[in-house]
């Protein structure tokens, strides 16, 4: 039996499925990889050099003359970057099982010459960097061109995130220092985005990279963290989390697909 356009039945039908293809858009708009993966490094040297305060994380390129140790690179101010392996994850599949990337070095320290040579500017701070000082490619994986992990904020802690506790957790900057028996783990979030070249999508980072130092005690890695030579942990290991961006052309087509399914009820139950 077929319904004539005047139909109230047939004009409930098609403004549900004009409302239920227009979500159906909006929940594929946004194509950038949404879930998360691992990565570990070689190696993180930490430091800060006497004189105007310069803190600096410098990850270490690999050592393949003695692996576990701080190799050729490391500390060398115009390094720029250091060496991880990352594993596939949930919805970042397209990783092959130890696939080589880089991670960006920095520091917090922006003198009257500019940043220290070699190192991207980046400081703890409660909110995103302006623009200019956002850190494109600060994970890269030269086999997935198409993604640009770019950072935005070292995030600092707040009283509500980390309270020290003394011989069992501090707190300073972006850093949160965790000691159990005689070993302590460091903890810092770098926040961004993630932009896919191959759509134009994006989705928000959260990269959370954990340091081990065995046989030190908080107060040794803050103490050898002060010297220019600085502290050396040869186990780190990161997970990058992605989550969805609501694009406003997304929203947009949600918000029609939402006010549709409202008027179709409404009429449904009208026509009851």
């Amino acid at each position: 039996m077929f319904r004539s356009a005047s139909d109230p039945k047939s004009k409930r039908s098609t403004l549900l499925n004009v409302a239920l293809g227009t979500l159906a858009f909006s929940l594929v708009a946004s194509a950038a990889p949404i879930g998360d993966f691992g990565f570990t490094t070689t190696g993180v040297l930490v430091f800060q050099l006497s004189g105007p305060t310069r803190n600096f994380i410098d990850w270490c390129p690999t050592n393949t003359v003695q692996p576990g140790t701080v190799g050729t690179g490391c500390g060398v101010a115009n390094t720029g970057t250091g060496t991880i392996v990352a594993q596939p994850g949930p919805g970042f599949g397209a990783i092959a099982p130890n696939e080589n990337g880089t991670i960006r070095d920095t520091t917090d320290n922006l003198a009257a010459s500019g940043p220290v040579p070699g190192f991207a500017f980046l400081p703890a701070t409660l909110g995103p960097l302006a623009p200019a000082d956002w850190i494109h490619n600060y994970i890269n994986l030269p086999l997935h061109s198409n993604w640009d992990f770019t950072a935005t904020q070292l995030k600092a802690l707040t009283p509500a995130e980390c309270t020290p506790i003394p011989n069992q957790q501090d707190c300073i900057g972006a850093f949160k220092l965790n000691q159990t028996g005689n070993d302590t783990s460091v903890q810092i979030n770098v926040l961004g985005f993630l932009f896919d070249s191959s759509n134009n999508t994006t989705a928000n980072f959260r990269a959370i990279i954990t340091g081990q130092y065995t046989n030190m005690t908080i107060a040794q890695v803050e103490a050898a963290a002060q010297t220019a030579n600085g502290v050396f942990s040869n186990t780190t290991s990161g997970k990058v989390v992605t989550d969805a961006v609501p694009e406003p052309a997304t929203m947009l087509f949600s918000g029609f697909g939402l006010i549709a399914l409202s008027i179709a009820g409404r009429r449904y139950r009208r026509n009851r």
